[in-house]
């Protein structure tokens, strides 16, 4: 994939998310080894609630139990995606994808993960992620709305308008943050 990048002219990409956030403990590994600072694919595996019965979702349920709506960027250690581990812990950032994808999750949802994170009237004491996305082959009115929606709460509450705590990020630029 990284020459298939190169090749097109794209730089060599440094962020990674397994597609249906399947990534495991060899995927983590391989992405830490050549040189990935960030993979996004930890999730709150009943946000997919929709999948139950499936694979897909009892892989997920397996492999993010503990993963929640406020679980923050970690370093994984190198035996437990899940949990950072100060010993022995992988150089790539684990960027939990807490807000989910406009598939699974509807606006006010959002602003309720969002205050989760950054509660209303509270000051932030340490940096927050609040992570947000969409599938773009099967974006809709309905997914656009979502994101309106809570990307609307967001901006009433952004830092560069004196207005709170928010600031948007690109996810490989949360390593300076994360370390």
């Amino acid at each position: 994939a990284v020459q298939l990048f190169a090749q097109h002219g794209l730089g060599r990409p440094t962020s990674f998310r397994a597609g249906g956030w399947t990534a495991d403990l060899g995927t983590l590994r391989a992405l830490d080894a050549t040189g990935f600072a960030v993979d996004s694919s930890a999730m709150r595996p009943d946000r997919i609630a929709s999948w139950r019965g499936y694979l897909l979702y009892d892989w997920n349920e397996a492999n993010w139990t503990g993963i929640t709506d406020t679980s923050q960027p970690y370093h994984p250690s190198d035996t437990d995606i899940t949990q950072g581990a100060p010993a022995r812990p992988m150089r790539v950032l684990e960027v939990p994808d807490n807000g989910i994808l406009v598939d699974y999750i509807t606006g006010p949802a959002m602003v309720a993960v969002y205050e989760a994170n950054a509660p209303e009237g509270r000051p932030v004491t340490q940096p927050t992620l609040f992570q947000v996305g969409f599938h773009p082959p099967n974006f809709s009115a309905t997914y656009q709305l979502r994101m309106e929606t809570a990307l609307s709460h967001v901006d009433a509450h952004l830092a560069s308008a004196d207005r709170g705590p928010a600031v948007y990020a690109r996810i490989s630029d949360l390593t300076r943050v994360w370390r």
